[in-house]
């Protein structure tokens, strides 16, 4: 590559000198079209001095430049242009179907690129890149410098995945810490109050500790007006009572007043969900953003400055409560309703009432402080049903179980074992689940102990089968084939002993009379 040095070699040869071109070749070596090259610049340069006195001096401090764009790519294979090209479809397609803020970014290609163990430089990706689409890139962030734990910065940020085959829409809420840049995230169905508390909770839970400062936008769950000033809302007061931390609003419009909460919502939701956004559960959703966030809090440029500003945070006293407390009445069919959804209790409960305390998550219902049940919380109009609320009337009802909503929220498992052994003994059927429910014997032990049945070679299995199992379990004693081959042995010998004596006795009356 021709430097500076060549560059102002050449010039001198043929303004000082007055030398050819081929005479320069002689003398330098350099190619003769390189030479033209620059001295066609160089007399270029000459002629635009005449309006630009700097034009001269310009061309001299400039260094040669090259186009590489004719280049063959010696690094870049036809594998590593499928895995690219793989990513920019994936990024159209969320792009169309509105996923745009979960699009993968050049540095993530490049990350996906190097997991495959191949040898390129970033560089050459965003060559490629361009060459074939055009990201843009993201917003302008001023650099600011924090104190170690005194501050944290929360937002929300929108995620579309796929759960259990179906396209839904999450908030994520993320916590940054302004010191050392390490991220917090947890997805939720709405961002409401619950949700909001609660994303504290657990994040202060995640610190083991609390930061001074906590810088909000104009969410509507932390501001509860701004007449006169912007005031917290009541949850947001409580959660600084009990947590002994100070808050602070950015202005109307100016997300670069936290600019690293706002970088972090598209840093977790790139990192986490443009690899991967389909899951069976939420469950599942946030143990693996969890996971991601955890790596990224774990590489060593973050991890050095949050191990120092874990020591700078305030004592954590523990979790505060995040619930609302109702009361509601149990309607005829032994469920309150709550949000257009009913949920059950147990059939006793009819026409009382009972409080409800309500999560973001699950609801815990109680009767005179003792704790009934726990539901997971439906956001969507639905009877959430516990077929162990209803055992008692089912037993006078049998008929009912086939047509029970009830029964058709259990395990599919265990309605595969009503339909192929009890469902002409209903009765039976609810008496084994009343016994399970006395013992607190979950569903899955029961399917359990069924197929331990099959396995036995018990034909038609009943109550007893199922029960003698489970209480062999719970006994820890021996299997259940052992003492069917002894009862049935037993019960052998004693038949034969019977015909025995039995045979004997006729014997002897014949005997008799002949005699």
């Amino acid at each position: 590559m021709l430097s500076m040095a060549d560059k102002t070699e050449i010039i001198r040869l043929a303004a000082a000198l007055h030398l050819s071109g081929r005479s320069i070749y002689r003398r330098t070596g350099t190619n003769r079209r390189t030479i033209a090259k620059i001295l066609k610049e160089y007399n270029e340069s000459l002629i635009a001095q005449e309006n630009d006195p700097d034009a001269v001096s310009e061309y001299l401090i400039r260094k040669p430049s090259y186009t590489n764009s004719s280049r063959p790519k010696r690094k870049l294979t036809n594998e590593m242009t499928v895995i690219i090209d793989d990513c920019l479809r994936n990024n159209e397609i969320k792009n169309r179907s509105g996923r745009r803020k979960q699009l993968m970014m050049r540095m993530d290609i490049y990350d996906l690129v190097r997991t495959k163990d191949h040898d390129i430089s970033y560089s050459t990706v965003c060559r490629y890149i361009q060459s074939k689409s055009s990201i843009k890139t993201g917003e302008c962030f001023i650099k600011q410098r924090y104190e170690a734990g005194y501050g944290t910065e929360f937002d929300w940020g929108t995620v579309k995945l796929t759960i259990a085959g179906e396209p839904c829409k999450f908030l994520m809420a993320v916590f940054t810490m302004s010191h050392s840049n390490a991220r917090w995230g947890y997805l939720y169905q709405h961002e409401d109050t619950l949700a909001f508390m609660e994303s504290h909770v657990h994040f202060f839970r995640y610190l083991q500790g609390i930061p001074q400062e906590v810088v909000y936008d104009n969410m509507k769950v932390a501001v509860a007006r701004f007449i006169g000033g912007k005031e917290p809302t009541e949850a947001l007061k409580r959660m600084m009572v009990f947590y002994s931390f100070r808050h602070r609003f950015c202005n109307v419009r100016r997300g670069n007043e936290k600019g690293h909460v706002e970088r972090s919502v598209e840093v977790l939701r790139r990192k986490a969900f443009s690899f991967k956004d389909s899951f069976t559960s939420l469950e599942e959703a946030n143990n693996y953003l969890q996971t991601t966030y955890i790596d990224l809090n774990n590489k060593p440029a973050v991890k050095t400055l949050f191990d120092v500003e874990k020591t700078k945070l305030q004592p954590y006293l523990g979790d505060m409560g995040c619930f609302e407390l109702v009361t509601l009445k149990v309607d005829k069919q032994a469920t309150f309703c709550f949000k257009r959804s009913h949920y059950s209790v147990p059939e006793q409960l009819i026409n009382q009432l009972v409080d409800v305390k309500i999560y973001s998550e699950k609801l815990k219902v109680y009767k005179d402080k003792q704790l009934l049940c726990i539901h997971e919380r439906c956001y969507s109009q639905k009877w959430i049903l516990k077929l162990d609320h209803y055992l008692n009337t089912l037993v006078m009802k049998p008929g009912a179980m086939k047509g029970a909503v009830a029964f058709k929220q259990v395990p599919e498992a265990l309605q595969q074992v009503y339909y192929t052994y009890f469902s002409k003994d209903s009765r039976s059927f609810i008496e084994l689940l009343r016994y399970a429910k006395d013992r607190n014997i979950d569903y899955t032990q029961i399917i359990a102990a069924t197929h331990r049945a099959e396995e036995l070679g018990v034909s038609l299995i009943s109550t007893d089968h199922v029960r003698q199992i489970l209480e062999n379990k719970l006994k820890k004693v021996e299997p259940i084939k052992d003492q069917v081959t002894d009862q049935i042995g037993r019960s052998a010998k004693q038949q034969l002993l019977m015909l025995t004596q039995l045979m004997n006795n006729k014997t002897t009356e014949v005997y008799g009379s002949n005699q």
